[in-house]
């Protein structure tokens, strides 16, 4: 048995519900998912299966009855209990390791705390994975009602632009939000008359201004979900130095598809790569100036 703490949004949790899949798979042993005595978030999006200490957690701590709080603490340690017992080894793992070091030390009876954000974490058994990450039909529909008319565009660009919470949470408090030079640069070399931009950002009226020279461009301001599937479903994905288009990107199926990325990811300011080997190998990074 093995387990892993989920931390973070959606996209940390895809990669850390990837590393754990990947592990489980090599050793031949089940796993189950933490996420500090609170339910699971990918549950809410995916189609992914639901293992036997969901439905524990189900039978239990979701009453009517119960009180928020009591609810809370119930479930924290009852999964205390659980990974106490099942997982004695406990493990942390960060960002600077190598991840074919970390995979070489799988063990069972671990329980994993870290982010794994490489695609190294879970590639051998990638196909397995991405048919468990098929998004629940009523996003599917919520997306389709929303968005039939893009199809109208033979050139889809999506932009991602993290703003809000970068402001200060690199080391030292410095900002991590991508200077706005790099998407200008990504569109200075892919622009064409067909293409139609969709800017996705949490901070779009800090954003808007920046590209009143397109055109053809529409400002997204929808749910986490809907915008993932923007990105899912672009000719043309340019990515932020963030998990949540990182995946989507990843998910997107079209053969054809295009993906930009930031080179350095999180540790652009030092012009050094943070974490490691987190792109694929077909990605164009593009430096950041």
């Amino acid at each position: 048995m093995i387990a892993i703490v989920l931390s973070g949004g959606l996209g940390n949790q895809l990669f850390q519900y990837a590393f754990i899949y990947n592990q489980h798979k090599r050793l031949n042993t089940p796993f189950f998912l933490v996420k500090n005595g609170l339910p699971i978030d990918l549950y809410r999006y995916f189609e992914l299966e639901m293992n036997f200490f969901y439905g524990l957690d189900r039978v239990f701590f979701n009453h009517r009855g119960f009180k928020l709080l009591f609810s809370h603490h119930l479930r924290r340690g009852f999964y205390n209990r659980v990974c106490n017992l099942l997982t004695p080894r406990h493990l942390m793992v960060s960002m600077s390791e190598d991840p074919a070091d970390v995979l070489n030390k799988a063990q069972n009876g671990t329980l994993y705390f870290g982010f794994f954000q490489s695609e190294s974490y879970f590639k051998d058994y990638a196909a397995g994975l991405l048919n468990r990450f098929s998004i629940k039909r009523k996003y599917l529909k919520a997306y389709s009602e929303k968005f039939s008319w893009l199809k109208k565009h033979t050139s889809v660009v999506v932009i991602h632009i993290r703003m809000t919470d970068y402001k200060a949470a690199g080391e030292n408090e410095e900002s991590l939000i991508l200077p706005l030079s790099y998407y200008h640069q990504i569109i200075g070399e892919i622009h064409t008359p067909a293409n139609f931009y969709v800017i996705m950002s949490d901070d779009t009226a800090a954003v808007r201004k920046e590209f009143d020279y397109l055109e053809a461009k529409y400002f997204s301001g929808e749910s986490e979900i809907i915008d993932f599937q923007l990105m899912m479903n672009a000719d043309i994905c340019v990515i932020a130095n963030s998990t949540f288009s990182w995946w989507a990107a990843y998910l997107n199926k079209k053969k054809n598809k295009s993906v930009y990325c930031p080179k350095h990811f999180l540790g652009f300011n030092k012009g050094e790569d943070y974490p490691a080997k987190i792109y694929p190998a077909n990605w164009v990074t593009v430096p950041v100036l």
